[in-house]
């Protein structure tokens, strides 16, 4: 399953805004966020789809688009099955903002969707 790395680069005066909307999906310790953000680093790669977690997707885009109407600057990048994100090179990964998440989100739904009737066709089928 994809993963999603994202990399906040400055603060901006919203600091502890910052943190305090971080602190909803992420368990990295103020510190390890500081940082991060003072590296340049990721703040997370982590999985955008998982059982253990299925509000991420949402929360993360409720987030970005924080971010974006409060014109903090951040990078948020698409990391394939098989890829290790490697910062250096983030050209070879596909940009994600609250808008390309919320496709994606939708995109998934549908499909799960289709699959569950689907499923009940053939069931059908099967009686």
């Amino acid at each position: 399953m994809a993963q999603i790395a994202l990399i906040l680069d400055d603060f901006g005066t919203m600091k502890a805004d910052v943190l305090r909307e971080l602190r909803t999906f992420c368990t990295s310790s103020i510190s390890d966020v500081t940082a991060a953000v003072a590296n340049s680093s990721p703040l997370f790669v982590r999985p955008l789809f998982s059982r253990d977690n299925p509000e991420f997707p949402e929360r993360l885009m409720s987030f970005l688009e924080w971010l974006e109407a409060n014109s903090l600057p951040y990078r948020s990048y698409q990391v394939l099955d098989g890829q290790d994100f490697d910062d250096a090179n983030c050209d070879r990964y596909y940009i994600i903002n609250a808008l390309r998440l919320k496709n994606i989100i939708l995109t998934r739904l549908a499909s799960l969707e289709q699959q569950r009737e689907l499923g009940r066709s053939q069931d059908e089928v099967d009686d």
